[in-house]
């Protein structure tokens, strides 16, 4: 049962990391297409600095509410679908 339990968590955990490498891969493409300045993205979305940073470091995960405020700031950028 252990091994199984363990098995699980390293799948979700795994699904985890690359959902958040998608979000910051994502984050991170559509500032760059735009040659915007992480200044300019926090400005632009309302969220600071620091945690765009975090969010395209893949050093967080967003929560929810920080996606769909980048989501109303930026109509054309697409959250990713999850595992």
């Amino acid at each position: 049962m252990h091994f199984f339990v363990d098995t699980i968590y390293s799948m979700y955990y795994i699904a985890c990391m690359e959902y958040r490498k998608s979000i910051a891969d994502k984050v991170k493409r559509y500032r760059m297409s735009r040659l915007w300045t992480l200044h300019q993205m926090a400005d632009a979305t309302g969220i600071t600095l620091r945690t765009i940073w975090m969010i395209e470091t893949n050093k967080v995960k967003p929560h929810d509410l920080t996606i769909a405020k980048i989501k109303r700031a930026l109509p054309d950028f697409e959250k990713p679908k999850t595992a």
